[in-house]
């Protein structure tokens, strides 16, 4: 007889249990707070498979200039813990330098289009923001990004 060897595709790897999903460098957020936001990011992987993080920045080297640069490399980080997942993303923001900035990977991007992201910034993100409330901008945008990728998912 000869054995016939399955080989299954490769599945994501979740994030690692001891692995936060909030990186609040700026103290932003209450202690309760970044554990609500770090909750809704662990349901949100669990149920569409697609890691979140959530990272303030408060670095002297990180300038309005290299922000965007930086967040893509927080990305590139998260994806290489997640096994080089593309579908990973990565919010980062910064009160001092008054920035917010969302990269994702190429799965990701067949559920969330740019200017999707750049609605949900403008329109859930900063009216909070603007208003120091960076806990309820962080939430109403969190969750109208995960509305949105839930609405684009088609089977």
């Amino acid at each position: 007889k000869t054995e016939a060897k399955v080989i299954l595709p490769a599945q994501q790897v979740a994030t690692p249990a001891g692995i936060n999903y909030v990186y609040d460098y700026e103290n932003i957020f209450t202690p309760g707070e970044e554990k609500k936001l770090d909750s809704l990011a662990r349901i949100f992987e669990k149920s569409n498979l697609i890691p979140i993080r959530i990272t303030t920045i408060n670095n002297a080297a990180v300038t309005a200039e290299n922000f965007d640069q930086r967040n893509k490399i927080l990305l590139d980080e998260w994806s290489a813990i997640h096994g080089k997942s593309d579908r990973c993303m990565s919010v980062s923001i910064s009160k001092q330098l008054r920035r917010i900035r969302i990269d994702y990977g190429p799965f990701v991007s067949r559920l969330l289009s740019d200017d999707e992201a750049k609605t949900i910034v403008e329109d859930q993100f900063k009216p909070s923001f603007k208003q120091d409330q960076f806990f309820q901008g962080s939430w109403n945008g969190l969750n109208a990004l995960m509305d949105t990728i839930r609405k684009n998912i088609t089977f």
